[in-house]
């Protein structure tokens, strides 16, 4: 029978200490990657209607082959921007003419609100109710009311996005 002998300790700390920091560095590396796809879902989520309305303008160069690989993105980011930048024109326009107490100023801000807030819950509530498989004869309200609120969620997200960022172009 061996003896007891301090070294053999000392190793055994040093080895389960160097287990405990590597088990440390693979979490930490594990939620990095989840707050990257978080964050690249939250970036989609928040730019869906830009995207969305992108795709549906280039459609019809996508299927004849007109634009492809990258000439695709970079036209389908330009058309994104654009729409940002015209989100903030029209609520811009729309805050000048409420000021002035011109009626005119409901025109801009409708259009405004179908971009940042109608659209958006749309896309949502029909991602996910056509996610779930229906079947015949089954009841479909309690998906119907579930999609229809991650819709407005989601909705209410954006449009927070683009009236926070209204606020930080304009003052």
């Amino acid at each position: 029978m061996k003896e007891w002998d301090p070294t053999d300790y000392n190793n055994g700390y040093s080895a389960g200490k160097a287990a405990a920091e590597n088990e440390k560095a693979s979490d930490a590396l594990m939620y990095s990657v989840f707050a990257l796809f978080g964050s690249i879902s939250l970036l989609i989520l928040l730019f869906c209607p830009g995207i969305f309305v992108a795709w549906l303008i280039l459609e019809k160069y996508r299927v004849s082959g007109k634009l492809k690989g990258w000439n695709y993105f970079w036209v389908m980011l330009t058309i994104i921007l654009v729409l940002e930048i015209l989100t903030v024109l029209f609520k811009t326009l729309s805050n000048w003419l409420r000021a002035r107490d011109n009626w005119l100023w409901i025109l801009p801000w409708l259009i405004y609100f179908l971009y940042c807030f109608v659209l958006p819950g749309l896309l949502v509530h029909t991602f996910v109710y056509d996610m779930f498989e229906r079947a015949p004869g089954r009841p479909t309200d309690t998906l119907n009311i579930i999609s229809w609120v991650l819709g407005l969620v989601a909705a209410c997200l954006v449009y927070s996005r683009a009236e926070g960022q209204f606020r930080r172009v304009v003052g």
